[in-house]
């Protein structure tokens, strides 16, 4: 949750330009934070520990959750 939040809160203007494309800073952090990195924390970690974690649906879910909560804080405070 304090990862997506701080992510979101980096960027100083409420719309991020990436080669030509404009891209608001909360859709970029639901993107990046809630749906790229809760499933691929979940691979680091089945590769990491060499196959003594098993890949679990609901710790995605939960890590995406999480993040979005944390994206949703940050909306919050800057309206």
């Amino acid at each position: 949750m304090w990862e997506s939040w701080l992510f979101v809160k980096i960027f100083a203007e409420d719309i991020v330009t990436v080669r030509k494309t404009q891209v608001s800073k909360y859709v970029l952090g639901v993107l990046i934070c809630s749906l790229g990195a809760s499933v691929t924390s979940e691979f680091a970690q089945s590769v990491l520990s060499r196959g003594q974690r098993v890949f679990d649906v609901k710790d995605i879910v939960c890590n995406f959750w999480g993040s979005l909560l944390g994206v949703g804080i940050a909306f919050y405070q800057d309206r």
